[in-house]
């Protein structure tokens, strides 16, 4: 039955309708996204998602930034909020002013505001913005499968697809409630399938909306354009898509003056981030021992780390420098683009991220830009060889088994929400999952994840290379 379902699966990708294609991946990641995202969870709020959303709704329901209610009315006294107006009683005793505002970036507010408007709700609600944010990963990921087209078979696009969606942070984190990521990947996946078409005018458009969702992300832009115009030896590329990059900045600043009334990058809680990454005191993040920590907790601590929970990427490393040989400039920047957001975020910021999440969050940008290389490297190694092909293939297995577990697991368990859950670098998170749910939850992921990889896996070498001819 499996086989059959992938059968006529792959018919259908099979088609020349590359448009039809793309859109019914969307779907079905949606699906998946919007059965399993936080509101079906029934997760409590939390604090970056929760500060994200509930300007989305002020927006739609009251035409403001100023989100005094989230203290008056729904009890928040602590946050990522900026006091800007204090709170004062009249004559009759009733509290009046107060101007409160969050300090979050807005590219994902503003993204999550049509669909507040739509859910037309007079009460506060998580629903709206979380439906956004597995919108905008849906996208992102569908986008990306049009992307990996451009260097590979499509079989093999629709494998890295699927395993990009459901065995890693992508399905937890950035699909499940509105964490800035979404839109951001959505932007950036913009951006590097215009570069496959060298339509620098629509990258410089999602690279500047990437910066709105995060500012870090302009190093993408920057990578690209440097890269592409020494490459193509003409000044354009990096003409156009600094254009980009400074309108994005712009509209932050912009927009940080509405919000706060200052002309300023960053507010709030981000302020501090550029002093602490370069402060070599106790509290400052420049310092070897903060460094060694951040990079090796990123990679492997068993509560957040990259490799604990999508191991399967270890057989992807060993095919890095072939991959790397046949890439076009485009993969290229994309990945030394990575390599330096990355640096960028651990230089301002604790590698853990926040709470209330499932597998890996900080590093989840960097993984999503440097796809493309690692199709290569399975491609140019991975497949090549019965044991890497193997180890790979039952190693992502294993990975979408316990992402399809993370997707149903309430954030009370994920990160000492409520003092409950996994809290500490060396606490393994999934064992918190796997406590949360029962036998048949276990056997339901488990069928998901091999209807997954039925669809996505090719089961020989020399099928996969008679592909790629």
């Amino acid at each position: 039955m499996v086989n059959k379902l992938r059968i006529r699966f792959l018919a259908l990708v099979g088609q020349d309708d590359q448009v039809f294609t793309t859109v019914l991946i969307f779907c079905g990641l949606l699906t998946v996204f919007l059965l399993t995202n936080a509101t079906v969870t029934a997760e409590p709020y939390f604090n970056d998602a929760l500060y994200t959303a509930f300007p989305s709704w002020t927006l739609a329901h009251d035409h403001t930034l100023n989100i005094r209610s989230v203290k008056l009315d729904y009890g928040y006294r602590n946050g990522f909020f900026i006091q800007l107006e204090d709170f004062r009683l009249n004559a009759k005793g009733d509290i009046v002013g107060g101007k409160v505002v969050s300090d979050r970036f807005p590219g994902a507010m503003l993204f999550a505001v049509p669909f507040y408007v739509i859910a037309g709700s007079t009460t506060f609600t998580m629903a709206p913005a979380d439906v956004a944010a597995s919108v905008a990963t849906a996208a992102a990921v569908a986008v990306m499968f049009r992307i990996l087209l451009a260097i590979c078979p499509r079989r093999t696009a629709l494998g890295a697809t699927l395993l990009l969606a459901f065995g890693t942070g992508v399905w937890t984190v950035a699909a499940d409630t509105l964490w800035s990521e979404g839109p951001t990947l959505l932007a950036l996946a913009v951006a590097t399938w215009a570069l496959t078409k060298n339509s620098f005018g629509l990258a410089a458009l999602g690279y500047g909306l990437s910066i709105v969702c995060r500012p870090h992300t302009a190093v993408f832009g920057a990578c690209s354009g440097v890269w592409l115009s020494i490459k193509q030896r003409r000044l354009a590329p990096v003409i156009t898509l600094a254009i980009g990059c400074l309108a994005g900045m712009a509209l932050l600043v912009a927009y940080n003056h509405a919000n706060v009334g200052r002309w300023t990058l960053l507010v709030g809680s981000y302020s501090s981030r550029l002093s602490s990454a370069i402060s070599t005191s106790a509290s400052g993040q420049a310092t070897p021992a903060n460094w060694w920590n951040d990079y090796v907790n990123t990679f492997f601590s068993p509560l957040h780390g990259l490799f604990v929970y999508s191991p399967f990427l270890f057989f992807l490393l060993p095919g890095l420098y072939k991959g790397w040989r046949v890439a076009p400039a485009w993969v290229r920047s994309s990945a030394v683009g990575a390599a330096a957001y990355l640096i960028v975020q651990l230089a301002g910021n604790s590698w853990i991220g926040g709470d209330g999440y499932f597998g890996y969050r900080l590093v989840l940008v960097s993984l999503f830009m440097c796809t493309p290389l690692l199709v290569l490297s399975w491609q140019e190694f991975t497949v090549k060889f019965r044991v890497t092909r193997y180890l790979f293939a039952a190693t992502s297995v294993v990975a979408i088994w316990w992402f399809a577990l993370g997707s149903l697991t309430s954030n009370k368990y994920l990160g000492g929400i409520n003092g409950v859950g996994a809290a500490k670098a060396s606490d393994l998170q999934l064992l918190a999952t796997i406590r949360a749910h029962s036998a048949w939850e276990y056997l339901a992921a488990a069928l998901f994840a091999v209807i997954i990889a039925a669809l996505g896996w090719q089961r020989t070498k020399e099928k996969v290379l008679h592909d790629q001819q």
